[in-house]
């Protein structure tokens, strides 16, 4: 895997992971809790989604099914807490 992969592997679980953070999914490294931010989740997906968007056709396949995977997992999370919520 070459370096600007491995960086934009790191960039995508990063976003993941904040993501995953803000749906409450695990704890803040901060503080040690778990805390819940809807719109803050929204955005880390919504980024995510414009990656996914301005990448089409450039990622090899291995990082094209990360990602996809990465969005399919945050969505269901995602609707699984706004049903939470409500």
């Amino acid at each position: 895997m070459e370096k600007h992969d491995q960086l934009f592997l790191q960039l995508l679980y990063l976003m993941h992971h904040t993501a995953m953070q803000e749906l409450g999914k695990i704890a803040s490294p901060v503080s040690g809790k778990v805390e819940r931010d809807l719109k803050k989740a929204q955005q880390a997906i919504d980024m995510l989604e414009m990656l996914k968007e301005k990448t089409k056709g450039n990622l090899s396949k291995e990082l094209d099914k990360t990602q996809e995977m990465m969005l399919s997992e945050l969505h269901l999370n995602y609707i699984d807490e706004t049903n939470k919520k409500a």
